[in-house]
């Protein structure tokens, strides 16, 4: 099992992915409460600001969650070694 140790992490997230990508995390379902949010946040910006803002929020979280999983491979991949 010691394979395992630095591929738990990689397990996990790729789970963690799984899960975001189901509908539950959809943007007709988390839209409202985050459209709420940023209205609550930003009182005097446009409904086009907002879906922009909404838009832009979205595609960052994808660019974080592959990002973490490209560094939690890359950690898997080296194992041991420190070089």
């Amino acid at each position: 099992m010691r394979w395992l140790r630095h591929r738990w992490p990689v397990i996990v997230w790729a789970a963690a992915i799984w899960m975001f990508s189901t509908s539950w995390f959809s943007a007709e379902h988390l839209a409202p409460f985050l459209v709420a949010v940023l209205h609550s946040l930003f009182p005097h910006a446009s409904d086009h600001g907002i879906g922009q803002l909404h838009l832009a929020i979205r595609k960052s979280a994808h660019l974080v969650e592959y990002s973490i999983f490209s560094l939690l491979v890359l950690r898997a991949l080296r194992g041991e070694r420190r070089e």
